[in-house]
């Protein structure tokens, strides 16, 4: 019965670690960064150069990605602020859909996921969790709390994207 007692009373620490593990990886999702992607759309190999702003939630972070490659593709540059989102090239405003553009950045404001699993590696951790629609899977090297590869699955579609720090 000692041995219950205490397994109950210690119950809400482990959990409130485990928790506490993942708000500390997950703390890029409200830091101001400036990243390297490199992701695929609609079959097409991309990079990018990102900008997020300091903030939660996607709808309230202001972000800007300038596509580097391809070629054919590079100088367009999809912001958001204020909500309000506007691709360019140069200095000409491109009347376009925004939204295949804005999916990796997405990634760094994952809002109302469960973390499913915390698993060890020797190289680092990797974290799933999972919304009411998608699966994440998040990785990161050992020390590290800016992942280099997040990826997004519904179990028809699926996303990758490979951060480097510029």
């Amino acid at each position: 019965m000692k041995k219950l007692l205490c397994l109950l009373c210690l119950l809400p620490l482990l959990v409130a670690c485990r928790h506490g593990e993942a708000g500390e990886l997950l703390r890029y999702q409200r830091q101001e960064l400036t990243l390297s992607l490199s992701f695929t759309l609609g079959g097409v190999a991309c990079e990018a150069e990102v900008w997020l702003a300091a903030g939660e939630g996607f709808a309230a972070r202001d972000m800007r990605l300038t596509l580097t490659a391809p070629d054919t593709l590079a100088g367009i540059t999809v912001s958001k602020t204020g909500g309000a989102c506007v691709s360019t090239c140069g200095s000409v405003r491109l009347a376009s859909e925004h939204s295949a553009f804005l999916a990796p950045l997405e990634l760094f404001c994952i809002e109302d996921a469960t973390l499913l699993k915390a698993a060890a590696e020797p190289s680092g951790k990797i974290l799933t969790l999972q919304d009411a629609r998608y699966t994440y899977r998040i990785s990161f090297y050992q020390g590290q709390t800016l992942p280099y590869e997040i990826s997004r699955t519904d179990g028809q579609d699926s996303l990758l994207v490979r951060v480097q720090e510029p």
